[in-house]
Order: structure tokens, then C-alpha cells, then sequence
């Protein structure tokens, strides 16, 4: 059976986000390149930041799964920090196989 956690959940927010804001963000640079104004430079810096954002969500939880499960085979500086800040140095995507019941 598969046991659903949290990371899958931010992943799926995460990826139907950046989809989401990708979509609105070419839409506002189509509006951009018809009428250039401080109005329609916003809306593009702000979905273009909003897709930065969930994309950089997407990559930190697919690199704190590979961490977890001991798959990682390059640490990244600025990630290592961001999971020391948010005190996530314990992460295990899996119970260790000493503590697993047996049927």
C-alpha cells in the first residue's frame, strides 16, 4: 500500500503552482509586448517570481527526499543550508529497517 506524506502534497502544490503561474506569466508577457506599461510589467515580474519560487519548492523537496533516503550524491551549499535553518537535518523518508515491524 502507499503511504501518502506530506513532501508528495508540497511537491503536487509545488508543481500545480509553477504550472498555474507559468501559464499566467507568458499570458502577461503576451499583454506586455501589445501595450508596454508600468501596469503589465507587474503582473509579469510577479508571476515570473511566483513560478521562481514554487520551482525552487519543487527542486529543495526532490533534494530533501534524496538526502533522507541516503540517493544524494552531491550536497548543494545553499540547500545544506536552507535544511539546517529549517532544522530538517533528520529527515528520513523511511523508517530505518531495525524499527520496521514484522507481520
Amino acid at each position: 500500500m502507499i503511504k501518502l506524506n506530506l513532501r508528495w502534497f508540497i511537491q503536487a502544490l509545488a508543481l500545480a503552482s509553477s504550472i498555474y503561474c507559468f501559464t499566467l506569466g507568458f499570458n502577461s508577457s503576451k499583454a506586455l509586448f501589445t501595450n508596454f506599461s508600468a501596469a503589465t510589467v507587474l503582473p509579469l515580474l510577479l508571476w515570473t517570481a511566483l513560478f521562481f519560487f514554487s520551482f525552487f519548492v519543487l527542486m529543495f523537496t526532490s533534494y530533501l527526499k534524496q538526502r533522507g533516503n541516503h540517493t544524494l550524491r552531491n550536497q548543494i551549499p545553499a540547500f545544506e543550508t536552507l535544511v539546517r535553518l529549517l532544522r530538517l537535518a533528520d529527515y528520513q523518508e523511511r523508517e530505518p529497517a531495525a524499527s520496521t515491524k514484522k507481520m
